[in-house]
């Protein structure tokens, strides 16, 4: 896929803020609406917090990449690590919500929160990399 831009970040908490505003920047220079942008405000925050606190939890020297794509309909992002195997599409689909917070398991409202938010999202293991591929139209599909 051709990019039309690409980021390489420490697994860093730090490096994960940082990214944030960058994102903001290219959003804003493209005129991305404001409902894609955020949703994509946090799913990356999600999704690289979880890379930087389990995928590479002792690395913070460990790459993440990110590419960026704004087509006329959507905005497409991948992510990418070489963390331990790990597709968030396997995972259970909806986390219980209505158990109180001290009785609910730890995990999964990330990967919940990512699907909800996103109009599409996959996922692959490629040359020792997690690849997660994330697609949020600008406008509403109808069908």
């Amino acid at each position: 896929m051709s990019w039309d831009a690409t980021y390489s970040i420490a697994s860093r908490r730090a490096d994960v803020a940082a990214f944030a505003d960058v994102f903001e920047s290219f959003c804003m220079d493209r005129g991305v609406p404001s409902a894609v942008m955020r949703a994509f405000q946090v799913a990356f925050d999600e999704w690289l917090t979880n890379i930087v606190d389990y995928a590479h939890a002792d690395r913070g020297d460990a790459e993440i990449r990110i590419g960026l794509e704004l087509t006329p309909d959507a905005l497409v992002a991948e992510v990418s690590d070489s963390g331990e195997p790990f597709n968030p599409l396997t995972e259970p689909g909806e986390p219980s919500l209505d158990l109180g917070i001290e009785d609910r398991p730890i995990g999964g409202l990330g990967v919940h929160l990512i699907r909800t938010l996103m109009d599409e999202i996959s996922y692959r293991r490629d040359a020792g990399r997690n690849h997660l591929r994330m697609v949020k139209h600008r406008q509403p599909v109808t069908e």
